[in-house]
């Protein structure tokens, strides 16, 4: 999102959309991306979950579907199996 917004408007993107701890409630961010952002909320969602897969070596399909909550789900899910807190 950072790439896409900048970093202050990625931060003021999080100030409204008023999800704490977002990435570990994705359907949430998912709705609130989509009232701020509207059709473009989906473009932000692919960016998202590209970037996240990245990082975490995980292999990203763009078949032109997205499923943002079961994506960022699957990668936390991942993440903690690496990272177990």
């Amino acid at each position: 999102m950072r790439d896409l917004l900048g970093e202050d408007g990625r931060k003021a993107t999080l100030f409204h959309l008023q999800v704490p701890d977002y990435e570990k409630h994705p359907k949430e961010f998912h709705v609130h991306l989509g009232v701020v952002f509207k059709q473009s909320a989906s473009v932000l969602e692919r960016v998202i979950i590209k970037d996240v897969y990245n990082k975490l070596d995980l292999r990203y399909d763009d078949d032109g579907k997205i499923d943002y909550e079961h994506s960022m789900k699957f990668a936390f899910s991942e993440a903690s199996k690496r990272h177990p807190e």
